[in-house]
Order: structure tokens, then sequence, then C-alpha cells
């Protein structure tokens, strides 16, 4: 009778599609819908059905289950043309199957249950949602909610929500496509790894005051996936792995006081951080949490990001450490370079230091010749200029100056020690400035 209702033609009278609604209904036995076309809206409210509802390939107008018990619902392949809709309704032992299914309005799930353990609580694959989709206040998942590669318009919410399926995924986002923003904040909660790799979403994906747990495993993967703006902001640490290898957000907020302690960021990419009250030395710290080696493309983007902002001090740090990191990955003689350059020229992102070696060494250059003179500093012929401490180790010091007193006085015993040391050191430090000037211009 019920299907007749709302599939029959002749039930409509002059054009009117009126819905039909039930209320308090115990539905015994299958309510086949498989491939049928539904002629009217379906509102079935605090309804009890002791076997899955059957919606597979079906066409409907609108499908609402406020309050309802089921133990499953089968619509793979279900069109409707406006919300599918089960606030408030609890399934038990089964899943709401959902693959390839077009929603034209909005998918409802708000304050609803859904109990299959070790099973799937949603299985969307392909689904495509025209509006938003809501699991939210108070929405309980216990079971993998499945929607790889799905669609969803507009906003899809699970603010509030609890998820949960230990040690595997509680939510499978892989490729799924978000029209504007995904929120799961207001202790949202997942046991379980949220997983969005490949996930396009073009506003806003906002995780703030979510609890993440999935022990020995990954708690969030955001593996090559898009998003405009990314809120990264917990009630606590994930307990777990977070992966954000290869995406790529315009904006990235988040806070130190939750990060993880293990967060993969090989290819990362952001051009603004948002919370500028985490210091360099923090951002540094965050960077070192990446587990998979030395990844300088991760020192080179947050120095972009510092750069764009207009920190150039903090854009610098930044450049040293990353050399500094790189020290570890060096044999011995590329380690005493690496640290001749720290030093000198700060991999020549501080050549005024450069400035300072060189006025040590003339103070100590002078005094060491000022002590020789006369008895270790023999003319060179009769007539010479006056032998100069100061200008002598000008002389000696720098390859490219020429004052005539080095070719003028001949230094003996300790002295002549003292000039081969002077020029050494003079020809290091200029190789020195060089090598760590033209890092920095190919860096540019």
């Amino acid at each position: 009778m019920l299907i007749d209702v709302l599939t029959d033609e002749r039930t409509i009278s002059a054009g009117r599609r009126k819905a039909v609604r039930l209320r308090g209904v115990r539905v015994v036995g299958s309510l086949d819908l498989e491939s049928a076309t539904l002629l009217r809206p379906l509102l079935l409210q605090d309804c009890y059905f002791d076997q899955p509802l059957i919606l597979h390939e079906a066409n409907a107008l609108a499908v609402r289950l406020l309050g309802c018990h089921l133990p499953g619902v089968a619509a793979n392949q279900l069109r409707t043309r406006d919300d599918l809709d089960f606030t408030k309704t609890t399934i038990n032992g089964g899943a709401v199957h959902l693959r390839g299914a077009h929603i034209g309005g909005g998918l409802w799930f708000t304050g609803s249950e859904l109990h299959n353990p070790g099973g799937f609580a949603i299985f969307g694959n392909l689904l495509t949602v025209e509006h938003s989709m809501f699991c939210r206040n108070g929405f309980i998942a216990r079971g993998e909610i499945r929607l790889r590669s799905a669609s969803i318009g507009s906003q899809f919410s699970l603010n509030g929500a609890s998820l949960s399926n230990p040690d595997k995924a509680a939510l499978d986002g892989s490729r799924l496509h978000v029209g504007k923003d995904m929120f799961c904040k207001d202790r949202f909660t997942c046991e379980g790894e949220l997983n969005l790799d490949g996930a396009l979403v073009d506003g806003t994906l906002l995780l703030r005051e979510a609890t993440l747990r999935n022990a020995g495993g990954t708690a969030f993967s955001f593996r090559s996936g898009r998003a405009r703006t990314m809120g990264f902001q917990l009630q606590e640490p994930p307990l777990g792995a977070v992966v954000l290898t290869n995406a790529q957000v315009e904006e990235f907020d988040d806070e130190s006081e939750t990060w993880p302690e293990v967060i993969w960021l090989r290819g990362f990419k952001y051009d603004t951080l948002r919370n500028e009250t985490i210091s360099v030395r923090s951002r540094l710290n965050w960077l070192t949490r990446h587990p998979d080696g030395f990844a300088p493309g991760t020192y080179d983007n947050l120095a972009t990001a510092y750069k764009q902002a207009g920190q150039a001090e903090a854009a610098r740090r930044v450049a040293i450490a990353k050399h500094w990191r790189r020290r570890r990955e060096l044999k011995l003689p590329g380690k005493l370079w690496n640290w001749l350059l720290y030093l000198t020229v700060g991999y020549g992102y501080r050549t005024w230091l450069a400035g300072l070696w060189l006025a040590g060494l003339l103070l100590v250059g002078a005094a060491v010749f000022a002590d020789a003179y006369p008895s270790d500093m023999l003319q060179a012929s009769t007539t010479v200029p006056a032998f100069q401490p100061l200008a002598y180790s000008l002389d000696v010091l720098l390859p490219v100056v020429d004052l005539g007193q080095q070719r003028s006085w001949l230094p003996q015993r300790g002295a002549q020690v003292w000039s081969w040391a002077m020029t050494a050191a003079g020809w290091v430090l200029a190789t020195a400035v060089i090598a760590g000037i033209g890092n920095v211009m190919r860096r540019e």
C-alpha cells in the first residue's frame, strides 16, 4: 500500500504531490523501493524498521527519516531532487550505503547515531551532494565513514561530531571535493585516522578544539591535499602522526601548544602563516619534527613565508638554520667547510661577520708585526717607505690589496710564519665571502 502511494501516478490528484507522512509506525518486513520513482516526498518520523530501507537506484523528490531506528539503509545510485535527511536517526548493525548517489539538496545526519563497529557507518564513494553535508551536533559514528572521490557542493560540517574506528580510518575522504568549507570543531573527536589525502577544499579546512587519536599510526593525513585556508588548533596534541606531505594551502593557522610529536612536512607549501605569535625558534623546532631526514624544502618554504610577510631577519635565521642542519648529512671535509662558512659569513646571510674577522686579524697582525720591527723586519732595498704595522698587515691579509709594504719589508723568523698565516687567513676569508654571497644569490 505505502509503495503504491509513493509510486503510482494514479494516486496523484490534479498534479498535487503531497508528502507521504508517517509517524511512530513500525515497519515490519522490507520496505523495498529499489529502482522505483517516488512521486511524492517521503517523511518518516519516529518510525522503527526491522529490516534495512532499500532505495538502490531509486529516484525521489525528497526523503526524510527523522528520529527513526533502522538496521541499515541501502541507497546506492539513489537520486533525489531535494534533501536526504537522517536527522536524529539511529542505525544499528549496518551501514548507510550511498555509493554513487546524487543528492540534489543537502545530506543531513545532524544528531544521528550510526553504530556498526568494525564495518562501515557510511559508505559513500563517488557520492555527490549538491548543497551541504551535515554530520554535527551530537552526531556519532562507530565504524568507518568512507567518502572517497565524493563531492559536496557547499559546506561539510562535523562540528561536535564523534567518530570512532580504532586503529583504522574513522573518516576516509581521499580525493574528496568540498565546494566551500570543511569544519571539524566544537569538541570534534576522532578515534582512528582522519584521512583527507588528495582532498580539495575550496574554502577553509578547520580543525579547532578537535581531538585526534590514533596511537601508533596516523592521526591526520592531508597528503597532496589542497585548501585555501587551513586551521589546525586542536584541543590537545594529537595522538599519532600528522601527514602534510605535498599539501598546499594559501594560509596556515596553527598553535605551537598542540603540535604533534611527528609531522611530515616534506613538500608542504603555504603562502602565509597567520599565527605571528609563534617565534622563529619555535618554528624551527616545528621543522625538526619531520622524521624523514633533512628536507631542505621545508626550510625554504618557511623562509619564503617570512620574506613575503616582510620579516627579513626571520627569513635569514631560517636560511642559516637550514645550512646548519645540512652539515649533519655531510662527510668530514664538508662539515669543516660548513663550519667555516657559518663562522665567517653566516653562510652568506651575515657577511658583516667577515668584517669582524678582518678587523680582528688586522689588530692581531699589527701588534705582532709592530713587536717584530725592526729586528725581524728587513728592508727589501735602500729606499723603502716607512714601516707601518697596520698597513703591512692589510697588505698581507687581503690578496687584492697592494700598499707597497709587503714588497718593501721582508719578515724573518717568527714574523715570517705570521706573514704566511695572515696570507692564508686572507685567502680563506675571501673564499668564504665569495662562496657565501654566491650561495645567497643562487637562493634568491
